[in-house]
């Protein structure tokens, strides 16, 4: 995908960077499409899993919440760094347009399932001059935006240092806690 457009990548071409034939290829594909759909789900789900991990903490002030959501990000950007190589590939003009959006669900999914209670029992107090939609919409596209410029950029900082800090600002600028 870093070398042709995902449309014209042949079958002949995946077995021959992969060192298999073609009927090694179709035992565990159908065909181009399957494996594209295959290596999706298997990200997306293991990012899935990764924000789903249950936890015995209860969220009960700001702090708790800060620790929950950087543990969170953390253990996801780790993953992400591992599959750094397929998520640029995807994410690129070559790859697979709708990838951002089928991630960005996923986050949707997750965080808001995660946190639903705590903005329910108001540990976070949203600027109140901006309706939770619209709140929720920025926070989540500013996440996605920042894990893909870091992801782009090459992960040229730990997952430690870099997106997840400058995230953690970035909300904290738009959510009044």
């Amino acid at each position: 995908i870093h070398k042709k457009d995902l449309e014209t990548i042949t079958i002949a071409d995946i077995a021959r960077v992969a060192k298999i034939n073609r009927g090694t290829f179709y035992l565990h594909y159908l065909d181009k499409p399957d494996l594209v759909f295959q290596l999706k789900k298997e990200i997306l789900d293991a990012i899935r899993n990764i924000l789903s991990i249950e936890t015995t903490e209860k969220i009960t002030s700001k702090k708790d919440m800060d620790q929950l959501t950087y543990s969170m990000s953390l253990d996801a950007l780790n993953y992400l760094h591992q599959e750094a190589a397929f998520m640029n590939a995807m994410l690129s003009h070559k790859g697979d347009p709708s990838f951002i959006g089928e991630l960005k669900l996923v986050y949707r999914e997750k965080i808001l399932e995660r946190f639903s209670d705590a903005i329910n029992r108001t540990i976070i107090t949203f600027m109140p001059t901006v309706p939770i939609d619209y709140v929720e919409e920025i926070v989540l596209s500013g996440l996605v935006t920042v894990i893909l410029h870091w992801l782009q950029k090459g992960t040229l900082e730990s997952p430690e240092t870099s997106p997840t800090t400058r995230y953690n600002l970035y909300c904290s600028l738009i959510l009044n806690y």
